[in-house]
């Protein structure tokens, strides 16, 4: 803080020159004297000065999109977070169906079956969920000279709703096509 002065006044106290002013204000007369913290230089520097630029997890998305609508299916647990805000996502819980014809994993005497993994994911900056499919398979590794079953390989794939229908409209046209193999159109 800048020195007060005393001026001649019949109590001859000191005037405090910050009276008045913001913390801002003082701090910037003290680096810039000659520039008033009301220029457009001052204003700017202002802003920077109280921009805040670290927030705990749980505030980046109330801080930052303020807007944003959490959807209900969403898994708190689950949402992905990531270094760029706009790519934080809302996810839902995985939901899978065991694979018959893909590489589980043999442990302790059972058998982890391979899966097909989906589930809803929506990024803040999009106004619609995705669809975001995988294959959970695992495969033979070298660990310490042994065979090790175990290792996860997977592929995701992103479709967006429409997206999403036409993959399920076509499944089941499929699935209507190997039913009927002479093409007799029957049920």
């Amino acid at each position: 803080m800048r020195d007060t002065i005393a001026e001649t006044t019949d109590s001859m106290e000191p005037v405090d020159l910050d009276a008045g002013l913001t913390e801002f204000e003082r701090d910037w007369l003290d680096d810039h004297p000659k520039v008033s913290p009301k220029s457009p230089y001052g204003r700017i520097s202002e802003r920077q000065y109280s921009e805040r630029t670290f927030f705990e997890n749980d505030e980046v998305l109330s801080t930052l999109y303020p807007d944003v609508e959490v959807p209900v299916w969403h898994t708190p647990d689950a949402d992905y977070t990531w270094k760029f805000p706009a790519h934080w996502a809302f996810v839902s819980e995985e939901y899978s169906v065991n694979l018959r014809r893909e590489p589980g994993t043999l442990r302790h005497g059972g058998l982890a079956a391979a899966q097909y993994i989906v589930r809803l994911a929506q990024q803040v900056k999009d106004r619609d969920p995705m669809i975001e499919c995988w294959l959970k398979a695992d495969g033979p590794s070298e660990e310490d000279g042994e065979t090790v079953r175990g290792r996860v390989s997977h592929s995701l794939v992103r479709l967006d709703l429409k997206e999403a229908v036409e993959v399920a409209n076509l499944l089941l046209l499929l699935v209507d096509v190997a039913r009927d193999p002479a093409g007799q159109g029957g049920e």
